[in-house]
């Protein structure tokens, strides 16, 4: 399609059936060629379906008038329609490009009128004197697989651009793969019927199509009879051209195949003929080939062949396989390559061996980076069959006598194997696919409640199943299953010891933490902002109405450089009104170095998180009692709480600090002897300045007495935390799964049944203070740096 031309003519073709009407907009350029404008559509509704043919083309006409009143304002219109009872200029179609048609064929698949030449009158010759007959036919296939049966679409598109559109129920259980071997074969199958000879295959199919390349292996042996047919049918062809395209583009072959697979045969027949077949096309196709007279395939039981072929086809598809891979590289066998294409015969080994050594360019060593291997399985349950059954054992004496052992508690009915339950009841005996089949069907099926592992195992065992390594399968069933992974608890242990955060002398470390926002709000302040000193307790608290860096900023040059001197260090989470320039500058400005805690997990301040929730406390309580708001009686909860003692230095922040107890206002009500003797008493200067000094020797060896209980302190509640630890620790490359945001905020989800995980996630780098950065799995891209604390293990 193209962009119109100014000052041209554009012509509106107008198209109907019974179910659908539709409208190509074209126009002729400067040469006389026409070519597609713009296309539209839509399906009947109501009353419409009942519309006569004539009512139908002037409900074209007014849906293309509505959506492409853009063209009609700027352009003069030509109508062109099979009849003219309308006053409107109308004129002879020329032909258009086969690919507009096709995609206008698409959109009105009825068999009685999927070609635009019934509605346009002139095309069908025109089109023919355009295309040439050389041109290959084009097939596109598509197979579709449910629950109640599968579906194969066929269209095949002749060199003059017509349709023929077939749609196939598969009634007889089958895979995707399956279907779309099914569709092709189908497809093939009518070409050769038609007599095409050159055909261009196109499919969405990307296993379908390697595989008859040659560039995939055939692993699943119910592909192979399917892979073998379909490589006889290309074969019956003089050309035939494999082209994969994305299954949007397929989406006319996709639709006929989604048809045939839902449909349910009622008295009526679709316009559209959809063909049933009760059996699959491989066993009609195996009575069309006689086996040789000597043919070594006669002997294999059940009659079924897979990968295998006679001796006069084995020659053949030896001599041409050896001619397309000779000289590529890398070298690998012919043996191999034969495997890849999914050949069989007694002989085959040594005969590519034969074959490759004998070819001066092909006789080299074959490269050791073969991505194809065969390995066979055997099942657990074919020592018990083979010796119910021919009384046969193992040739290991041990591996005999352990059976003979054990057999006790099996039998056989039919071909069927069972083990007598110790309940006397008995139990069906899976191989490895039965048994994963079950347990998707009971742990998470329509009516598993994706129990947990004993309970998946005791279920089981009372349903009446039993299979070899049972109780371990289903362990890693579970533990794998990626809904249980996701919708699994939060663990609240935590993954590493605790960290001391013990300082030397007072006034050494202080901990900034904001608390906030804060509702209902007090004079226009939400915000809280407290600093913590680690040593004597003492805490340092302001509103703000703003959290920004510049607050922050003079907070820590007003209330604790200007008041306690420069501290050593400051710790605060990694919100931004903290990790931002102004803090920063400040910091440098004074030498302070500026401590961070671990992303996603600011708890890592404990003492600064303490203090806010005892402060708030003190707050609540003086805010339910007394009238004003709480930014009135903030410095009234500061006083109690610097003149009270702690639990951890038995000693109050103001006697630590000033090493002189504060007297409360209800020493002064109520007299006290200390007050009482102090008021009685005329002190003079110097006997105050001699009092004040024995205070302040005394004050050194409080603060060691202080050093020595909070050391004590630590040590127990250390001890009692890390007896709760859980370590868990990740290396690169793990794949994790991070509890979600909401969680982690502690805040309401989207909806109620929200998983609390995500992910997986990949491991990208590990930090030894216990975080890590990922990266997501499905995205590639990486996410900010998250602490071990919300991260798991995730299996697949």
């Amino acid at each position: 399609m193209r962009a119109p031309i100014p000052g041209l003519p554009l012509k509106l073709y107008l198209a109907a059936t019974n179910i659908a009407v539709g409208a190509l907009l074209a126009q002729d350029d400067r040469s006389g060629e026409e070519s597609p404008i713009y296309y539209v559509s839509r399906q009947l509704r109501g009353a419409e379906m009942r519309y006569s043919k004539t009512k139908l083309l002037c409900l074209a006409l007014v849906y293309a008038a509505q959506r492409l009143w853009h063209y009609f304002l700027a352009h003069k219109l030509h109508l062109i329609v099979k009849s003219d009872p309308f006053d409107i200029t109308c004129t002879t179609p020329k032909a258009i490009k086969g690919q507009a048609m096709i995609d206008m064929l698409a959109l009105f698949p009825e068999v009685e009128e999927s070609t635009i030449s019934k509605e346009v009158l002139g095309e069908l010759p025109e089109i023919v004197d355009v295309v040439t007959e050389a041109e290959p036919w084009t097939l596109y296939f598509n197979g579709s697989s449910t629950s109640k049966g599968g579906g194969a679409g066929v269209v095949l598109v002749n060199s003059e651009g017509q349709a023929t559109t077939l749609s196939f129920k598969l009634n007889f259980p089958c895979t995707n793969n399956t279907a779309e071997y099914e569709a092709f074969i189908a497809g093939m199958s009518t070409a050769r019927e038609m007599g095409v000879e050159r055909i261009k295959i196109i499919g969405d199919s990307n296993l379908v199509l390697s595989q008859l390349q040659g560039n995939f292996a055939v692993k699943e042996l119910a592909l192979v009879p399917y892979c073998t047919a379909a490589e006889r049918l290309v074969c019956s062809f003089k050309q035939v051209v494999l082209e994969h395209i994305p299954g949007v583009t397929n989406r006319y072959a996709d639709a006929l195949g989604t048809l045939g697979s839902r449909l349910s045969f009622v008295e009526e027949q679709p316009n559209i003929a959809v063909i049933k077949k009760d059996t699959p096309v491989i066993e009609a196709m195996a009575q069309e080939k006689q086996l040789e007279e000597d043919d070594w395939r006669k002997c294999l039981p059940g009659g079924i062949l897979t990968r295998c072929i006679g001796t006069i086809e084995a020659h053949e598809k030896l001599q041409e396989v050896r001619e397309v891979t000779c000289n590529l590289e890398p070298i690998i066998s012919l043996y191999r390559r034969l495997q890849r294409k999914g050949y069989y015969w007694p002989e085959m080994r040594k005969q590519a061996a034969e074959m490759q050594a004998n070819c001066p360019k092909c006789a080299k060593i074959p490269s050791t980076e073969e991505s194809f291997t065969i390995s066979f399985a055997e099942d657990w349950r074919a020592p018990y069959l083979a010796s119910f059954i021919n009384g046969v054992l193992p040739t290991n004496p041990k591996h005999a006598c352990k059976l003979k052992r054990t057999m006790k508690r099996y039998f056989i009915d039919g071909s069927t194997l069972y083990r007598k339950g110790f309940n006397g009841e008995p139990l069906k005996c899976l191989g490895k696919s039965e048994a994963k089949q079950v347990m998707q069907e009971i742990h998470a099926g329509e009516c598993g409640e994706h129990q947990g592992m004993k309970r998946l195992y005791r279920q089981l065992l009372s349903v009446g199943y039993y299979w070899h390594k049972m109780k371990n399968d289903v362990y890693d069933f579970v533990k794998r299953c990626h809904t249980c992974q996701v919708h699994a608890n939060l663990s609240h242990k935590p993954p590493m010891l605790l960290q001391d955060m013990r300082t030397p002398w007072p006034f050494h470390t202080w901990g900034l933490e904001l608390i906030g926002t804060m509702h209902p709000p007090s004079n226009g302040y939400i915000w809280i902002l407290t600093a913590t000193e680690y040593f004597t307790k003492w805490v340092e608290a302001v509103p703000l109405r703003k959290a920004t860096g510049a607050a922050i900023a003079n907070f820590i040059r007003e209330y604790i450089v200007c008041r306690f001197g420069i501290p050593y260090k400051i710790v605060t989470d990694n919100g931004t009104p903290f990790v931002n320039k102004q803090v920063s500058s400040t910091l440098s400005g004074y030498g302070i170095k500026h401590h961070r805690s671990m992303p996603y997990y600011p708890q890592e301040n404990g003492q600064a998180e303490a203090t806010n929730k005892t402060l708030l406390r003190i707050l609540s309580k003086m805010v339910y009692k007394y009238e004003g708001g709480w930014s009135v009686h903030l410095p009234d909860a500061l006083w109690a709480y610097r003149t009270s003692p702690r639990s951890a230095t038995c000693f109050s922040p103001y006697s630590l600090v000033y090493e002189s107890d504060a007297i409360s206002p209800v020493e002064i009500t109520i007299l006290i002897a200390r007050v009482s003797a102090i008021n009685d008493l005329e002190w003079d200067t110097k006997s105050c300045s001699d009092w004040r000094l024995l205070d302040l020797e005394d004050l050194d060896e409080k603060r060691a007495d202080v050093e020595r209980r909070t050391a004590l302190y630590h040590k127990t509640v250390t001890q009692a935390y890390n007896r709760t630890v859980k370590p868990r620790s990740f290396k690169q490359g793990d794949l994790v799964l991070k509890v979600v945001e909401h969680v982690r905020r502690q805040v309401s989800g989207l909806f109620k049944f929200a998983p609390q995980w995500e992910g997986p996630f990949a491991v990208k780098e590990v930090y030894s203070s216990g975080y890590y950065r990922l990266v997501s799995i499905k995205e590639g891209t990486l996410t900010d740096p998250v602490n071990g604390k919300w991260l798991k293990l995730y299996y697949c």
